[in-house]
């Protein structure tokens, strides 16, 4: 049996149909799978409060705020002179500048938790 104009117009509509369903299931199926990967890479995440992690941003801000308070006996400089002969400075160092920030950050950090102390492995 030979299939009419509007039989194989009809078949056509539907497959198109079809292929248009399985690109909207495929994209909602990859959206999907996107969710779900980004929920497997935060669940094992500690959970913290928005309160905290401000309270975070302030206390970081405050430590960068207080590099400009440098003591420039902690600084290695270079000087060198300009083409009219005055003497500037070329570059600084700061010596250490992790004992400015890390120490004090780390500490101000610890007030904001309960810390678990680590436990000596021998004691176990």
């Amino acid at each position: 049996m030979q299939k009419t104009k509007e039989q194989i117009q009809d078949r056509i509509t539907l497959l198109e149909t079809y292929v248009t369903d399985a690109e909207n299931s495929k994209k909602s199926y990859a959206a999907e799978v996107e969710v779900l990967k980004r929920d497997l890479e935060d669940i094992n995440k500690p959970v913290i409060d928005d309160n905290i992690l401000d309270k975070i941003y302030e206390i970081i801000q405050h430590h960068l705020r207080g590099l400009d308070e440098i003591d420039p006996s902690d600084c290695d400089f270079d000087f060198g002179i300009d083409y009219d002969g005055r003497v500037t400075v070329e570059s600084m160092r700061v010596e250490n500048p992790y004992d400015y920030f890390s120490e004090a950050l780390y500490n101000d950090l610890k007030t904001l938790f309960k810390v678990n102390k680590k436990e000596d492995e021998d004691s176990v």
